[in-house]
């Protein structure tokens, strides 16, 4: 008798040893986490030069996120799927996800996914020689990186915390100096846009307010500098030892100069003729090329403690 009652209970001990095993497998968090490995996966298998490996991974996360409903996660694969994409050449499926990924990004806390995929959206008409169509996008993302480097909010960061949390961090000065300074270049896309529309005078009057902007940066306690780089001044000049205060002003100094003086000819009331559609042009390509060189000083912040 007591044999056959500790079978049962054993059997039953079991069962429910499987039954939680199974509920925590098919658990959102446990399938989320699934879903980041293949996120892992596609970013690995896209370094070795596995692109359609890297787009099945990408595929096999999305239907996870899509499922969990982990909304953030899902927009970004879709981005990043876009991205893999182009990569491959397939520009269809490209312009497929990132049009997704533009409609399900106007709500709150999703401005960074919003900015992204309509700048990649203006690339693909810009590819697709539909200027007019690339000016919307480019002009929406361009507004959109200069609203959200340029007010107060820019000098703080949501930092995700243990438990789905969130706290509310300092950005360094110098992140929102390179921040600031990316963001106003990103008008020289919306520059080249005009000039692929046949808009030559509207393109001149971009660069020039341009540069006004990039000057007014160079003293950050002006008004016109805008509230992020009053704040960001303020703060490092409160940094007793003036290291902060050293690397603000160093930042400043060398890449203000250098992207000021990548625009010689383009000077208040330049709308008016007399600069050919090259010049602007090799004034905007080479405006633009600053802008990878500042991603990578805002990579090495982002996956460093402090900087300088």
């Amino acid at each position: 008798m007591w044999i056959i009652v500790l079978a049962v209970v054993g059997s039953l001990v079991a069962v429910t040893f499987v039954v939680a095993m199974i509920a925590q497998w098919c658990s959102p968090e446990a399938q989320n986490a699934r879903g980041a490995r293949w996120k892992q996966r596609s970013l690995t298998l896209l370094q070795k030069g596995d692109v359609a490996g890297a787009i099945r991974a990408d595929l096999a996360a999305l239907r996870i996120f899509q499922k969990t409903g982990y909304d953030r996660a899902r927009v970004a694969t879709h981005i990043a799927l876009a991205r893999t994409y182009r990569v491959a050449g397939n520009k269809q499926e490209a312009r497929n996800h990132l049009e997704v990924a533009y409609r399900d990004s106007h709500k709150r806390d999703y401005e960074q996914f919003l900015i992204e995929s309509a700048d990649l959206l203006g690339e693909y008409f810009m590819g697709t020689r539909e200027p007019r169509e690339a000016l919307r996008y480019l002009k929406e993302a361009a507004a959109l990186e200069e609203q959200e480097t340029g007010c107060a909010k820019a000098i703080s960061v949501k930092a995700p915390m243990p438990g789905g949390r969130f706290a509310i961090v300092a950005r360094h000065p110098v992140e929102v100096v390179f921040r600031r300074v990316h963001a106003i270049l990103r008008r020289a896309r919306v520059a080249q846009a005009c000039l692929a529309a046949g808009d030559p005078s509207e393109a001149a009057c971009i660069l020039a307010s341009l540069k006004l902007d990039l000057e007014a940066l160079q003293d950050p306690r002006d008004p016109r500098a805008g509230e992020a780089m009053n704040t960001a001044f303020y703060y490092a000049a409160m940094d007793q030892t003036g290291g902060t205060l050293h690397a603000f002003r160093a930042c400043m100094t060398d890449v203000l100069r250098a992207v000021c003086a990548a625009s010689p000819g383009i000077v208040p009331g330049s709308g008016q003729p007399g600069l050919s559609p090259d010049v602007l042009g090799r004034t905007c390509e080479e405006l633009l090329s600053f802008c990878p060189q500042l991603e990578q000083e805002l990579r090495k912040i982002k996956f460093s403690r402090g900087y300088g």
